[in-house]
């Protein structure tokens, strides 16, 4: 799943703003887990044998844990 918000002077602000919260969050601990429980590959749970290439901010802290929204 692909997500991405549009920002342009054309767009409604209202909407904008509310695409880039629902971002943040899909991206979140909260968010993955919902979409695990749907049977999403996420983050935490990516499909088997497959190389993540993440952005920079993302992969594990020097704790261990994984890092996933900045």
């Amino acid at each position: 799943m692909y997500i991405y918000a549009l920002q342009s002077p054309r767009l409604d602000q209202r909407s904008v703003e509310v695409s880039k919260q629902f971002l943040e969050y899909i991206r979140g601990v909260q968010g993955q887990q919902i979409l695990e429980i749907h049977f999403f590959y996420t983050y935490f749970k990516p499909p088997p044998g497959v190389e993540l290439r993440l952005p920079p901010g993302f992969g594990p802290a020097p704790s261990g844990l994984p890092i996933v929204c900045r």
